[in-house]
């Protein structure tokens, strides 16, 4: 049976991320202590979650921003532009833009990188056009303008795209930003991909998948302790992480936490030896009421279903008989 954790532990565990825990008591892996990180940021967060491999999310989100807001600058001079922004958050957060022409607007990463728009009041100025400028329009992406006349603004042409797609829609669609509609799905996958890999860092691991379908398809992660799993993102966002993490966190309780989790909540563990999460204990509340349940479902915040029960009674009769029916005091 293992040793229960103490303050020493959490300042162990603080120091494998080189940092250090800051609070002064420690009552159990499920009460927030405060943290400190190597650049001094402070945050409240439990024990399990510190030792489920999560961390500072603001040096998280720093590391992220270092990688992501250079490449908006790229893209933005690749455009003939500025990108104005000093910090990224994600793609669908919107950052300052500036054209060759001087036009500054807010729009988001992924609208620029995956969708191709560009400056609004450049596309609204451009109304007219010719063949050529088609072309030119369409070069600008890459592509290609494959019809033969131009029939005004709103006139549909045949466009192709880098990768071979075909599609018709009007000159002033296309410089409005729009582009290949097959192209912009996978880019917002790739968006999404990337919000995968951050959510991953956040948590002190890794996305190791290369493409993302839907939140439903599974990707595989691996952890800090390099243990490797698959699990929808959809999971991963709902607040699961790592199963033989969790599995082992689970494990790791001692018949001294049972004791402590019934007194904080005014009863008593009646068992003497813990064996497993879900090998039931005897438990009594302060009512005097005694039952058996397994570790597993104190610990979801389950307690004394008799207080339950007589909680919900409308009247003092229906209580009465209840306690007579069930024995209880």
């Amino acid at each position: 049976m293992s040793a229960p954790l103490t303050l020493d532990d959490m300042q162990r565990l603080a120091a494998r991320h080189g940092g250090r825990c800051i609070s002064t008591d420690y009552r159990n892996i499920h009460t927030e202590l405060r943290w400190r990180c190597v650049r001094g940021h402070e945050w409240e967060a439990t024990p399990f979650s510190v030792r489920q491999g999560k961390w500072c999310a603001t040096c998280a989100h720093d590391e992220h921003s270092a990688v992501w807001l250079p490449a908006m600058h790229t893209l933005a001079r690749e455009r003939g532009g500025k990108c104005l922004s000093e910090t990224y958050v994600n793609s669908r957060t919107k950052l300052w833009w500036e054209c060759h022409q001087g036009h500054t607007w807010e729009a988001t990463p992924a609208s620029i990188r995956v969708a191709g728009a560009w400056c609004p009041a450049c596309a609204a100025d451009s109304r007219k056009g010719t063949m050529n400028d088609m072309h030119a329009l369409a070069a600008r992406h890459d592509g290609q303008c494959l019809s033969t006349e131009y029939a005004g603004p709103t006139g549909k042409l045949r466009w192709r795209c880098a990768e071979g797609h075909e599609w018709i829609t009007s000159p002033a669609r296309v410089r409005n930003g729009f582009w290949c509609a097959i192209c912009a799905k996978q880019g917002r996958r790739s968006s999404r991909l990337e919000d995968m890999h951050l959510l991953a860092a956040s948590r002190g691991g890794k996305c190791l998948s290369d493409t993302y379908e839907t939140s439903a398809r599974l990707l595989r992660w691996e952890c800090c302790r390099g243990h490797r799993w698959l699990a929808a993102p959809a999971n991963i966002k709902g607040g699961t992480w790592c199963p033989k993490c969790a599995h082992a966190e689970r494990s790791n309780h001692t018949i001294g936490e049972m004791n402590e989790i019934a007194r904080e909540r005014g009863g008593r563990c009646l068992s003497d030896a813990y064996v497993n999460v879900t090998t039931k204990l005897e438990w009594e509340c302060a009512r005097g009421h005694a039952w058996s349940t397994a570790p597993m479902t104190v610990l979801a915040g389950h307690w004394c279903p008799a207080c339950k029960y007589l909680d919900q009674c409308v009247s003092d009769e229906a209580r009465r008989k209840y306690l007579a029916v069930a024995g209880c005091p």
